[in-house]
């Protein structure tokens, strides 16, 4: 139980972030920055068949948002950045009161700023629609056309205006053509109507209401299935390509039939009316298919179906090509890796190493570490650091440790050490498994189109759809906000564009997704300096949830003998603003009951970025982490913001603060700028301005000139209160394989610096030698670095062993080369063996072998395969190369002629056929001693036999064979 000053510290935090929350609401519904307002020049309201347009033009591109609502019957069009002026105001009067559905249009503006268009409607109805762009033309500019359709009970009398705009594109395809329109009476309930279009060559046109607007469909008069004509058309629905061929009844009655197998092929549905069975196939006639036209043209032997976009079911696409990898189960083996450094620095020596040994196989892998030092700070020349057991669980995302581990934290809680047993979750099993949700977005179109998704202007996807709803998941998109934009154009050239803002973060988790970490054991003391001082007994647990794709909660608790700590935290995204995260704990201990609250936010506006995050305790909190006797800081505070331009650089600002209740208190601030000067090289300033107790500031700028891939010249200055300092460096990296690199440096200033060193990397090893001077002494260093890996009977001297290796096997074949990613890497060694140093855990490596290095008798089944091992583990990979025992004969017939050309040779007990060329000339592979070989060519065939023994000639030739007993 709390006391009463801690209840009221906890009830003091609460109101605190309470106001926090209240103010930032505050600040986000204040007004932005003003822009320049999208103008409508032109409004219009006409009438097509079934179909009512509402045709915007404006000066520039319009950003908007549909929605349809129920009880009432209503459509919401919002329009961001649009100026209400008297234009868009007078498309309200624009609607006559003979509408048959269409109620006088309301305009406002929404307390957010948006212009909405409000389009009531009679009870009951609500049309389909869909929203079209246009981009300017020489008449024209901007336009957006709200296109609604329902079947019509009455003649529209809309008020026309001269404006001429252009119906949107799609509804040509309703519009009557030239030749006959026949009008069918609707029945007593339904006073909707349906056109039936007749043309000339027998070509027939029908249209019925599409589903869902709760017309009833005309029927056909009832169909004798007795008699039926076969045809065979070419198809094409929606203007599909490529045409299917299908099999078409036509009755009696001149109705055509498609079988079910058909239409589920073509993504349409089975029409709910009755079917008919011919040949033992179902069939169903095209005209019972609501919401579809079709139109045969018989001497062509086509059938065109064109069906609106709902009947087609929904295709679903993949932003992200993620897909689950089976690693190979590591075959038995280990590693060892050794450090060793030594200096020397005015008269004293020094040297110390670090080993670090792994064994792994199918259970897991085990590793461990030891410290040497010559000159030990506490008298123990090897300490022992971390012994540790990983079993990991890909299919789970999930790992299990045993020994001496690092706790899991939360957004609030610290990491310590200890001995004892881990389960967790663990997302790096499948790379390619993004933890966090990605957006979505849906379409409709009624043709094959093509769609491109951008993402802050940079195309990310492209893709073929057909007719019909499609929506793609797991968009790739860049962490942050951004907008989305998807383009749609169909096979008309047609466009449509779909916007919207979205907002991304690492902090959270897809809806149903769950991270968690738990730990039992004993915390570990003196890290480095003690073998296996361990203390006091603990156990710690955090659990995340993703309960929404944009909010994700956390639950974290700790619990020791005389100390228990539970806290609760959330992260919520706020649309098109940023990420909010808060955090609230509480904690018993001897020293009594203490609480933390903490709340951050971070945000992006384009290329600005900005946030904070603070945290408050009261003084007697208690949590994992602190010192014996230690207390928790009284308030860390962050806040930053930056800016990014293409043209002058970018710019960062910062404040971090840290208030302590047992130490000073530490306050700075920072501004940095960073800008590539031309061709040059890279220009970086930053200013630091410290606020405690020894008030300082200090500037530096450093300039880095490129030379090359791997090297690089700079020139460093900085300006402080206890002196400045220059200094100029000039630096190669190591290389990726075999090479060299170096280091010099030379420093004015207090220190009068002057530094060189040479670094050396072959496959064995790793090697450094550095000389310094600075303040008039002298120091000398040198280390070198490596490993030995076994897998099998196999021992291989290596470089460091950091993540998991393979082993090849090209057994008989030295010297050939080996690449992995298309990078050499290895050569086989006398017994056709490499090892694969550095491959990626849990993910594809692809490794292949130099054909050209492989004797011409070699016979290769593959040359590359795919690495995919365990974590710090090895896998082993044998590749399919072997001599292929060939050898070249001769085969002649019992006439004295040579066996036909295109015959073919088969050897008994091998699965290949050996094809004769010219003069009865065969090349044969896979040869024993003494193998049976039979040929068959024009229904003929004979055997003989072929004796083998290896030859140093890469193609022997074993001369002529007699082929007789021919067999007919």
């Amino acid at each position: 139980m709390l006391n009463s000053d801690s209840a009221s510290k906890v009830a003091f935090i609460f109101s605190t972030e309470l106001l926090s929350r209240v103010l930032l609401a505050v600040a986000i519904t204040l007004p932005g920055v003003a822009f320049a307002a999208v103008k409508v020049s032109a409004v219009d309201i006409a009438s097509v068949g079934d179909h009512t347009l509402v045709t915007l033009e404006s000066n520039s591109i319009i950003r908007f948002t549909l929605f349809s609502l129920n009880n009432p019957s209503r459509l919401l069009l919002d329009l961001e950045g649009v100026e209400l002026n008297a234009t868009l105001l007078g498309l309200s009067g624009k609607v006559d009161s003979l509408h048959p559905y269409l109620k006088p249009i309301r305009i406002g503006r929404s307390p957010g700023g948006v212009v909405r268009l409000e389009l009531n409607f009679l009870p009951g109805v609500l049309p389909e629609s869909q929203v079209l762009t246009y981009k300017p033309d020489s008449k024209h500019g901007y336009r957006v056309v709200l296109d609604m359709y329902q079947p019509k009970s009455t003649q529209a009398h809309l008020s026309e205006v001269p404006l001429n705009l252009p119906l949107a594109p799609p509804l040509e395809a309703v519009l009557p053509k030239d030749g006959a329109t026949e009008v069918k009476p609707a029945t007593e309930s339904n006073s909707k109507t349906i056109l039936t279009k007749r043309e000339p060559s027998e070509a027939v046109t029908t249209r019925a209401p599409a589903p869902g607007n709760s017309v009833q469909a005309i029927r056909p008069a009832p169909i004798d299935r007795g008699k039926v004509e076969e045809m065979l058309l070419e198809v094409h629905v929606n203007k599909q390509e490529p045409s299917e061929v299908a099999l078409v009844l036509r009755d009696q009655n001149k109705h055509l039939l498609v079988s079910a197998d058909d239409l589920r092929k073509w993504r349409l549905p089975l029409p709910p009316s009755a079917s008919t069975v011919h040949e033992g196939i179902t069939y169903y006639s095209l005209d019972d298919l609501a919401g579809s036209t079709y139109m045969l043209n018989n001497p062509g032997q086509t059938l065109d179906i064109n069906a609106d976009a709902n009947l087609f079911g929904p295709t679903v696409l993949s932003g992200n090509d993620f897909k689950r990898v089976k690693p190979t189960v590591a075959t038995p083996g280990g590693f060892v890796n050794y450090d060793v450094f030594a200096d020397s620095t005015a008269g004293s020596r020094h040297v110390s190493g670090l080993v670090e040994a792994g064994v792994f196989g199918a259970w897991g892998v085990g590793v461990t570490s030891f410290l040497g030092n010559s000159q030990p700070p506490n008298g123990k020349h090897l300490v022992r650091l971390d012994s540790t057991l990983t079993r990991d669980f890909p299919d789970d995302l999930k790992t299990l440790r045993l020994g001496d581990v690092i706790n899991g934290t939360s957004s609030w809680g610290r990491s310590v050490r200890f001995g004892g047993v881990q389960l967790a979750s663990n997302f790096a099993t499948q790379p390619g498994f993004i933890a966090f949700p990605l957006p979505s977005l849906s379409g409709e179109t009624g043709l094959p189109s093509t769609i491109d998704y951008y993402f802050d202007g940079a195309r990310r996807l492209h893709s073929d759809v057909p007719s019909g709803p499609f929506s793609i998941q797991d968009l790739p998109v860049v962490s942050g906000p951004g907008e989305a934009r998807l383009v749609i154009r169909d096979i008309l050239g047609r466009e449509q564009v779909i916007t919207q803002r979205i907002y991304t973060s690492p902090q959270l988790l897809r809806k149903g997704l769950q991270a968690y970490s738990y730990d039992v054991g004993f915390l570990r003391n003196n890290f480095g300096i003690e073998s296996n001082d361990y203390g006091r007994f603990m156990a710690s647990g955090t659990h995340r949830f993703g309960f929404t794709n944009q909010f994700t909660g956390e639950l974290h608790g700790e619990l020791l003998r005389n100390q228990q700590t539970l806290g609760v935290g959330g992260a919520y995204v706020l649309p098109t603003l940023g990420l909010l995260s808060t955090s609230l704990a509480g904690s018993h201990s001897p020293r009594g009951n203490g609480a933390l609250a903490s709340l951050g936010f971070d945000g992006r506006k384009n290329s600005f970025g900005y946030g904070f995050s603070t945290q408050f305790t009261t003084e007697d909190f208690a949590q994992l982490g602190l010192t014996a006797g230690g207390q928790a800081p009284k308030q860390i505070t962050q806040a930053y913001a930056n800016l990014g331009t293409t043209s002058y650089g970018s710019f960062g600002i910062s404040y971090a603060a840290q208030q302590w209740r047992d130490r000073p208190d530490i306050r700075l601030a920072s501004a940095t700028y960073g800008v590539r000067v031309k061709d040059l090289g890279y220009l970086g300033v930053s200013l630091t301005r410290f606020f405690s107790d020894d008030k300082k500031t200090v500037l530096s700028a450093t300039f880095t000139i490129p030379i090359d891939a791997r090297t690089a010249a700079s020139v460093n200055t900085v300006h402080q209160p206890n002196g400045n300092e220059s200094t100029v460096q000039i630096q190669q990296s190591l290389p990726a394989g075999t090479g060299m690199g170096y280091r010099l440096l030379a420093g004015t200033g207090p220190a009068h610096r002057l530094e060189a060193g040479v670094s050396a990397q072959n496959d064995i090893g790793t090697y450094t030698l550095q000389t310094a001077k600075a303040r008039g002494q002298s120091a000398v260093r040198a280390s070198a670095s490596g490993g030995i890996a076994f897998s099998g009977d196999n021992a291989f001297l290596t470089r460091r062993i950091d993540e998991s290796f393979g082993v090849v096997e090209v057994p008989g074949y030295a010297n050939v080369r080996i690449y992995a990613d298309n990078q050499e890497v290895a050569k086989t060694n006398e017994k056709g063996i490499a090892l694969l140093p550095r491959l990626r855990p849990y993910q594809k490596n692809p490794i292949r072998i130099e054909e050209a290095d492989l004797p011409l008798d070699s016979r290769i089944d593959a040359t590359e395969l795919d690495a995919v091992p365990y974590f710090r583990s090895a896998v082993r990979m044998k590749l399919p190369v072997k001599k292929s025992q060939g050898a070249l004969i001769q085969v002649m017939l019992d006439t004295g002629e040579p066996l036909p050309a295109g015959a073919i040779a088969r050897i008994a007990g091998v699965d290949e056929e050996f094809p004769s060329g010219l003069r009865g000339e065969i090349y044969l592979t896979g040869l024993e001693k003494i193998n049976h070989v039979t040929v068959t060519w024009q229904g003929q065939s004979c055997d003989f036999e072929v004796s083998f023994s290896e030859s140093p000639d890469p193609v022997p030739n074993l001369g002529a064979f007699k082929c007789v007993g021919v067999k007919r």
